[in-house]
């Protein structure tokens, strides 16, 4: 598969971004899983304790591996002396979700002061996400394999403090 044939297969940043945030939202097996991610976010942010949050954990998992299994099918095999990304693409989609999720609740509060940090990191992190997808499409990065051990942990954070 070429690169320019598998750019076409993995939506850029803006079409992410519109996904996440529930516009111009598009049927495409990334895509769907983002907006998923994000809608989970939104309820995990509801959660008072562990208790009613580990049983959930398993979903934001599946999404995640889903598009890492996705990637990993559509994207072309990597240049024998391409770059380790220091993340898979579903933990960096889940990060932007989670942002996203966090924006939403920003955006309630008509004084809240760290909206314009939000959005700014938000940017950041989909500028990352492009830089990711083009590294890849061009043979010049690849990805680490997804654990099932390590977002949970990263999951379990919230509520515990530590990783």
């Amino acid at each position: 598969m070429s690169a320019s044939a598998t750019a076409k297969n993995l939506p850029g940043r803006d079409l992410l971004l519109a996904a996440i945030r529930g516009w111009e939202y598009d049927f495409q097996p990334l895509l769907n899983a983002a907006y998923a991610l994000t809608r989970w976010h939104r309820r995990a942010v509801t959660f008072t304790d562990a208790i009613q949050f580990e049983p959930v954990v398993g979903q934001r998992i599946g999404l995640m591996c889903g598009i890492d299994r996705w990637v990993e099918a559509v994207i072309p095999t990597p240049h024998a002396d391409a770059f380790l990304h220091t993340e898979t693409v579903g933990s960096v989609v889940d990060r932007l979700a989670l942002i996203s999720a966090m924006l939403s609740a920003a955006e309630e509060q008509p004084d809240n002061t760290s909206f314009e940090d939000i959005w700014i990191q938000l940017d950041d992190i989909a500028d990352g996400y492009q830089d990711l997808v083009d590294d890849l499409c061009a043979r010049t990065r690849r990805v680490p394999a997804m654990t099932k051990a390590w977002p949970h942990r990263i999951a379990w954070h919230k509520f515990s403090g530590r990783l």
